[in-house]
């Protein structure tokens, strides 16, 4: 239960003001992920950019103590361009620490490869958005040096 309202209380805060050549607020949070010290968050509204927030001191410890914080968005960076469309979900890969992304409207994993935008893998047509329900999470971890992947739709 307290990783449920700790995960509530951070993303409850992610759309203040930003400071001063920082992206601009967050609209629609959709994913977030844990990156050492910082937070990567995806928002529907901006198809292949993650956002990166640092995370308070007084909130690395694990599990974090619920309360309500304001954290804008220090920078952001781009995964996966214009194939990341309608990003639900974000991970970092524990093997290699890439960055992948899950396009609900594509139905597919992407990640960057050498500076440019790949699907990692599609999930093909029967994953699609149906009466607004569709692709909603992901979830990645290592075992033995191999990668298990979980999707939510």
């Amino acid at each position: 239960m307290s990783n449920r309202i700790s995960l509530a209380a951070t993303l409850a805060t992610l759309l203040s003001a930003p400071a001063l050549g920082a992206p601009p607020p967050l609209k629609e949070p959709s994913g977030i992920a844990r990156a050492g010290d910082e937070y990567l968050v995806v928002d529907d509204d901006r198809p292949g950019r993650v956002f990166v927030l640092e995370i308070p001191a007084d909130l690395r410890q694990t599990p974090p103590k619920p309360r309500r914080l304001t954290i804008a968005p220090v920078r952001s960076f781009s995964v996966g361009g214009p194939l990341a469309l309608d990003p639900e979900s974000v991970v970092v890969d524990p093997l290699d620490g890439r960055v992948a992304l899950l396009s609900e409207r594509l139905a597919a994993v992407v990640v960057e490869r050498e500076g440019r935008p790949e699907v990692l893998f599609d999930l093909g047509g029967s994953f699609t958005e149906f009466a607004n329900r569709g692709l909603e999470g992901l979830a990645l971890r290592a075992v033995e040096g191999k990668r298990e992947w979980a999707i939510l739709w």
